[in-house]
């Protein structure tokens, strides 16, 4: 019964929500509604969510947001008109990831206490489907598995599947995206498969007749999942009757302990329990015991001592991740600084280089150099040495003398002016874009 959703034909042909997380939470509250149908309100952990939709791709943001996202759901009634219908009174989310729903009081009737016209099917089918359209269509035909086939309108199909007229105008799309991929998800994945035929009438295909089968693979592996679902059952019946007798050991009075478990979790139960007995040994319950567990679990305080606690995670996490980022860009700084000295010395190195192969050449041009900083009246700050041969002029260019470095940087523009690309002789010896620049 756990994991069991059943719900009223009405409700089952009635297009709330179209996305798959959408109706993957509307089943899970079902099955909550269904076991615990004196409450109005059903607490997620969103963690818990994501390990229920199994195999599935939502993240723990996009949840969130889809859990705001529920509270009113619209849709048409088949002839133009918008129908906004409110399922959820309230929708909470905490930060430390609990998701609480208030559902209306006229939603329980679709799922409580049916006896006819209603379908069943057990969440696991649809946990791993991907794709809304497959989960839509296996409801759909979950409801005429015993009758073996159906046979759907095509517009009235794209309604019951909430796809918009402007959607998939060509058959040939609709086919595509929506028949073909929930044929491969439902065989695949769920206890039923089908086949189509498309109908024509004159010229356009107007209807699909479905034919539904029992999927033998599917269902010998929901044998195995029942067997399980059974031994975790009794686990839990052991475990409900150890929280009661802890309840009943606090002097909490028996007609209450019923109740609560029928309103709230047993995760609620059990952490609020544990709460209360942590401030009973720390001697912070003043008045009665069963008040203060009352509050606590009306109230959730174990569940704000975990925001607290997921508070000061994530401030330790923030501080660790600038920590790290600050170590990166000092090791960057570092390696920035390394390169650039190593790529100051390849380049002194290449420009002797071509000095000592184009001697003659350099040294007309140290003497042009010369002329045109004396103009400039350089001399007054700068010695640049009279140099009347080659010899002189490699003795000049190796010592590390500002006017040396002068000369060099003034010969490596005119280098570059001349096409002899310093650039690529620097890339060949492994320097960065970062680091080399004109």
């Amino acid at each position: 019964m756990d994991n069991l959703v059943v719900k009223s034909n009405e409700l089952n042909e009635t297009p709330l929500y179209k996305k798959s997380l959408e109706l993957k939470i509307f089943s899970k509250i079902i099955t909550l509604v269904r076991k615990k149908p004196k409450s109005d309100i059903f607490t997620f952990e969103i963690k818990e969510l994501m390990n229920d939709f199994k195999g599935s791709n939502e993240n723990y943001q996009y949840i969130k947001q889809t859990a705001k996202n529920m509270m009113v759901a619209e849709f048409g009634d088949g002839k133009k008109n918008i129908i906004l219908e409110v399922i959820f009174r309230k929708v909470d989310i905490t930060e430390a990831g609990i998701i609480s729903f208030k559902i209306d009081s006229e939603f329980k009737p679709y799922v409580v206490g049916l006896s006819k016209n209603f379908t069943k099917y057990y969440f696991e089918n649809i946990a791993r489907l991907n794709s809304g359209f497959s989960i839509r269509l296996y409801e759909l035909l979950k409801q005429w598995e015993k009758v073996g086939n159906k046979k759907f309108n095509i517009t009235a199909l794209k309604y019951l599947l909430k796809i918009p007229e402007t959607k998939y105008k060509l058959f040939g799309d609709f086919k595509k995206r929506v028949l073909i991929t929930a044929e491969k998800e439902l065989k695949e994945k769920t206890d039923i498969y089908f086949k189509f035929e498309e109908i024509k009438t004159g010229r356009k295909i107007t209807d699909i007749q479905f034919y539904i089968f029992s999927n033998i693979k599917a269902l010998e592996a929901k044998k195995e999942n029942k067997l399980i679902e059974l031994k975790s059952q009794k686990e839990k019946t052991k475990i409900d009757s150890e929280l009661k007798k802890e309840l009943i050991n606090l002097q909490i009075d028996e007609s209450f302990i019923e109740d609560i478990f029928e309103r709230y979790s047993e995760e609620q139960i059990e952490r609020n329990l544990k709460h209360t007995k942590q401030e009973l040994f720390n001697e912070k319950i003043t008045s009665s015991i069963g008040g203060y567990f009352r509050s606590a679990l009306k109230f959730d305080y174990a569940n704000q001592q975990s925001l607290f606690d997921t508070q000061k995670e994530v401030k330790k996490e923030v501080l660790n991740t600038k920590r790290e980022q600050q170590q990166k860009e000092e090791l960057e700084a570092q390696r920035l600084e390394f390169e650039k000295k190593e790529f100051e010395k390849k380049k002194t190195q290449y420009i002797i280089e071509y000095i000592k192969n184009n001697l003659d050449l350099s040294l007309n041009y140290y003497q042009e150099f010369r002329s045109k900083e004396e103009k400039k009246g350089a001399f007054k700050i700068f010695k640049f040495q009279e140099i009347q041969n080659t010899n002189e002029l490699i003795n000049f260019i190796e010592i590390k003398t500002i006017e040396s470095g002068m000369f060099r940087v003034s010969l490596y523009q005119n280098i570059m002016e001349e096409k002899i690309h310093l650039k690529d002789f620097l890339k060949a010896k492994g320097f960065k874009k970062d680091i080399i620049s004109e």
